[in-house]
């Protein structure tokens, strides 16, 4: 429209709609070429955010399962180096399992001198503001001390994303590098590591969603099959479950089963030889099943949930989550987040969202749309940088 009149837009809308055809066209030609899009923006506003920082190259050592990458494509380091590429980061990158598993030889069995030697070359070379440090405990202390000569000023931080639970954790083992760290994050609640001398040094990090990785919207879905789904795995790495081993969860599992009517389908994936799932199959379970429980092992789990969180809210899951994480100080419990405190409690809200379908899809649409907006790779990677370089984050963040 040239003049903006009441007239002129009446006679626009009666040419447009007098030819269906060329208007289905114009769409077309409309969605095709419209470039506001959100990573537009997300480029456009990281220009600015970190274009004139002091972080300009990010060097990542983790896991970052390429043996495993169809299996393991959901894990949060793959988020976490998929976001980076996203910013105006120059960014290098070593997976250090399969690094020391292909770079084994009758001089280096271990392939460990090979690992911390190929580290020391490429901070020389590419000489980094950030060191990313994942669950890898093969660097030795000598490589950090050959790092802090070749550049005083890079800044290593450390990120845990299990259970920090005294049945599996060890201070020493996991963070026997922390003198050299200049930040650590973990997936639970910091307070339980209060005895260590890195309070100062120590923040909490939720998994996130990546709308790459978590793209299925599960609440669109029908005909669901499963009525009730849990997998649990404890050999991520090897695929299968570790022969012998068993936690508590297969207890109270089995307990809520026995609870629940016959006529309710369960299934229970990790127990009684029932070797877990991983990859595609496990997204087509968990969209095919109407009830998600999110439960964690050990004792505590105070903000802990394994990545089984972010896979299942991320992809629209209806989630039923246990209290004790108490990631109900991040979700609305009545609205967004439902939980639970015991078997006979999860048995009874089992029995009684099973015949709310509207109400189910109502709240895990509420739950989705909070996490995708404030717990994506994006707003986790700003709050890293935040605390590196010591910003403002007490009321910036969900979490914080």
């Amino acid at each position: 429209m040239k003049n903006n009149t009441s007239k002129e837009l009446f006679e626009l809308l009666v040419k447009l709609l007098s030819n269906i055809k060329n208007l289905h066209n114009l769409s077309r030609k409309i969605y095709k070429n419209f470039s506001f899009t959100k990573e537009r923006f997300l480029k456009s506003i990281s220009q600015i955010r970190y274009g004139n920082s002091k972080l300009k190259k990010i060097f990542l050592i983790s896991n970052l399962n390429l043996k495993n990458k169809k299996r393991l494509f959901y894990s949060f380091f793959n988020k976490l180096n998929l976001g980076l590429k996203s910013y105006p980061f120059k960014l290098n990158s070593i997976s250090d399992r399969d690094f020391i598993r292909e770079n084994r030889g009758i001089l280096d069995l271990s392939g460990k001198k090979n690992f911390n030697k190929t580290i020391i070359n490429k901070v020389k070379l590419f000489n980094p503001d950030l060191i990313i440090l994942g669950h890898t405990d093969r660097i030795d202390i000598k490589t950090f001390e050959k790092i802090r000569t070749i550049n005083k000023n890079i800044k290593i931080i450390k990120i845990f994303i299990d259970s920090v639970s005294d049945e599996f954790f060890n201070f020493k083992k996991i963070f026997y590098d922390y003198k050299y760290l200049n930040n650590i994050f973990i997936s639970s609640n910091p307070y339980k590591l209060k005895k260590h001398d890195v309070m100062n040094k120590i923040k909490f990090i939720p998994y996130p969603v990546d709308k790459k990785i978590d793209y299925i919207k599960s609440f669109k879905l029908t005909n669901k099959k499963i009525d009730v789904f849990f997998a649990l795995s404890h050999g991520q790495n090897r695929g299968i479950l570790k022969q012998g081993k068993k936690d508590e969860r297969e207890d109270f599992l089995k307990k809520v089963k026995s609870l629940l009517p016959d006529y309710i389908k369960c299934q229970f994936i990790g127990i009684d030889n029932k070797q877990p799932v991983w990859g595609r199959k496990f997204y087509n379970k968990i969209k095919n099943s109407k009830i998600l429980i999110n439960l964690s092992r050990g004792n505590y789990k105070k903000h802990y949930s394994s990545d089984r969180i972010s896979s299942l809210i991320g992809n629209g899951c209806f989630v039923l989550n246990e209290d004790k994480n108490k990631y109900s100080n991040f979700f609305d419990k009545k609205k967004e987040l439902i939980n639970f405190n015991s078997a006979d409690d999860l048995k009874n809200k089992i029995i009684y969202y099973l015949n709310k379908p509207k109400l189910r899809k109502k709240i895990a649409i509420n739950c989705y749309n909070k996490y995708h907006d404030l717990i994506n790779t994006n707003i986790i990677i700003n709050y890293i940088v935040d605390v590196i370089f010591k910003k403002e984050i007490k009321k910036k963040y969900l979490w914080t």
